[in-house]
């Protein structure tokens, strides 16, 4: 894989860990279509980025797919890659206990720190909860993906389609429990995704990739998108208030390619110049440590949410406008803090 191709993941990795900080806003932006009547337009305009967001996560494993699907590297060695993500989640989840600790002056104990890495206690960790399973099943879906020919993958796409999809709308419309939301998406984030990254990279050719196919997918995507959010308002009549993710969530096995593909096809082979190239690869380096640290910005410090309420509060900004300044905020300040630890020798290996 080239270097250019590489280009395109990086520019992936910090446009979906944006989408991921929009995502850990909650109620001051993700929910905020809650709080809207829904015969407004800003109801299903907040609602529309609410399920576009969701594709954050997907791209992150399809990334990992291209990049460790095609090493050649021993069971031993793969599974050693877990070690840091064991070590990150050990460390990051005692920073959040001690951090909330201290602002709700709870006692801190051995005891409840083993509980809380045990029900994983810091919301944003369970990532790396997954991506340690994921990790695990690697050396299997190694020798999985080098046989797998197109119509196969397609096959793959389908079924991951209509199972994590269609049938959860159909479920959902005549009127039955979504029986299949948990398993649907446990496999997808360990199995479909990073099968996508790795086909979608290593093995398809994008030159036979036109401007018309990729507008005809995005055509279907959007119209997936539009049954999406009609059937979670359709579900918030019937549970109003509810923050169950299901029909926030159930495009993305569509949506995470196309944009997975657009982002290919937009940033293949091309280069903006040596230095250039060199701070996109470093921005996008640094990702994995901005999801890391991000919330204690975001949602812990009292002082950046007196901040934050100051753009998401009043004045001409609003709360739609000003939650994007807060996302942009968090991510340049947390870049920043990453990008000066990344160069301290022993601190780097966390991030």
């Amino acid at each position: 894989m080239s270097q250019k191709r590489l280009l395109s993941l990086d520019f992936m990795r910090i446009f979906a860990i944006l989408l991921v900080i929009f995502n850990h806003t909650n109620e001051r932006g993700f929910y905020r279509f809650l709080t809207d009547d829904p015969g407004t337009f800003l109801y299903w305009f907040n609602l529309f980025f609410s399920v576009a967001c969701k594709v954050a996560v997907p791209l992150f494993f399809m990334i990992s797919g291209a990049l460790l699907l095609r090493k050649e590297e021993s069971i031993g060695a793969t599974y050693k890659r877990g070690i840091r993500i064991l070590v990150d989640l050990l460390l990051f989840s005692l920073l959040f206990y001690w951090v909330e600790a201290i602002e709700t002056g709870s006692p801190m104990n051995a005891f409840g720190f083993v509980k809380g890495i045990i029900q994983s206690n810091v919301p944003h960790l369970w990532y790396l909860y997954t991506y340690i399973a994921f990790l695990l099943v690697v050396p299997v879906l190694r020798g999985f993906v080098r046989g797998l020919t197109g119509k196969e993958g397609l096959l793959l796409f389908c079924l991951a389609f209509v199972v994590g999809c269609l049938l959860p709308v159909a479920e959902f419309f005549a009127g039955s429990v979504n029986h299949l939301a948990v398993p649907a998406w446990v496999t997808a984030m360990i199995l479909y995704y990073p099968v996508m990254g790795y086909l979608l990279t290593n093995k398809l050719d994008l030159k036979k990739v036109t401007g018309g196919h990729l507008a005809i997918l995005w055509a279907i995507n959007l119209l997936l998108f539009a049954v999406s959010m009609v059937a979670e308002w359709k579900f918030l009549g019937k549970h109003p208030d509810s923050t169950d993710e299901l029909f926030l969530t159930n495009t993305r096995f569509l949506n995470a390619p196309v944009v997975y593909l657009t982002f290919l096809k937009l940033f293949d082979g091309k280069s903006f110049g040596a230095k250039a190239d060199k701070v996109v690869t470093e921005v996008g380096m640094c990702t994995f440590g901005v999801y890391l640290i991000h919330p204690l910005f975001l949602t812990y410090l009292p002082v950046f949410q007196k901040l934050w309420g100051v753009f998401e509060h009043g004045g001409f900004l609003r709360n739609e406008f000003g939650i994007v300044l807060t996302v942009l905020c968090v991510y340049l300040m947390t870049l920043a803090i990453v990008w000066v630890l990344r160069r301290i020798p022993v601190v780097k290996k966390l991030f």
